[in-house]
């Protein structure tokens, strides 16, 4: 269904009883919310929460924004979202993009994150007290990111596919099929081309010297081998979070994969019980 919020058509998805206790999962950049992995979301549902997904502007079945917009902009999206469903307190899950959408969301609205887990993300890029991406990724990556956008669906899926290959680690093998029929999905249904997330990502300031003022009990997940946002920034997240968990996967790549499921949900649905909403 469509939601307007923020002055913006959302596209918001809703599982589980209406009664459950809410968890909402915020998506990467340039990630729709069909790449939720089911068994997660059957997890969640089957736990009793009332699980709540959506498309990100400029993604998915949601509105662009006009150029200009930040990640406390998409926060602002989320809270509005929120209150449309007449949530007032909500567990959050954000990962990559949505973790860092996550923080701006926590530390604006305090009163509605009742628990935070933050999955392969950071507390800002560009701080001088953090380190880029591990070299060897921007070896490969920065290539197929420079070549001009294929006319084609197929081309466009097939390198959003080896994007996702280059950032996978050694725990899981990748799911090619998988990737595949989501990439289809997305470039056939819901691709832009001109998605700002980068941009957003990029207009923030860090985050690094508030995160402080997180009062959410928070878990952080995060790979071994994310050579997106390094093991740094996994720890500065955790020095700089009161109240947090730092619970490091050897071998994990900057990845939710599908196999990743049977050792996160445990995890996940442990930290929602020890917090649960009022």
């Amino acid at each position: 269904m469509h939601i307007d919020a923020n002055g913006l058509r959302l596209w918001v998805e809703v599982d589980g009883p209406a009664d459950g206790e809410p968890v909402l999962l915020i998506s990467g950049a340039m990630e729709s919310a069909i790449r939720w992995p089911s068994p997660f979301l059957s997890d969640l549902v089957a736990a009793g929460y009332r699980v709540v997904r959506f498309d990100n502007r400029g993604w998915g079945r949601s509105e662009q924004a006009a150029p200009g917009y930040d990640l406390i902009d998409m926060a602002d999206d989320v809270a509005d979202m929120l209150t449309a469903l007449e949530i007032t307190q909500v567990h959050v899950l954000g990962q990559s993009m949505g973790g860092m959408i996550a923080q701006e969301f926590a530390l604006k609205y305090p009163d509605v994150v009742r628990s935070l887990t933050l999955l392969s993300t950071t507390p800002g890029i560009g701080d001088s007290g953090l380190p880029l991406a591990h070299d060897d990724l921007l070896a490969e990556l920065i290539p197929l990111l420079m070549q001009p956008i294929p006319v084609a669906n197929r081309g466009r899926a097939k390198n959003m596919v080896q994007a996702r290959s280059l950032r996978t680690g050694t725990r899981y093998p990748f799911d090619a099929e998988r990737e595949k029929m989501l990439a289809t999905v997305e470039v056939e249904d819901m691709f832009m081309d001109d998605c700002q997330h980068g941009e957003a990502i990029e207009s923030t300031p860090s985050r690094l010297d508030r995160l402080s003022e997180i009062v959410a009990p928070t878990l952080i997940v995060h790979g071994g081998l994310d050579h997106v946002y390094v093991a740094d920034h996994a720890v500065a997240l955790a020095v700089g979070i009161p109240n947090s968990m730092l619970w490091f996967v050897d071998g994990l790549g900057h990845e939710f994969p599908e196999a990743f499921v049977a050792e996160l949900s445990p995890r996940f649905l442990d930290h929602l019980r020890h917090h649960p909403v009022a």
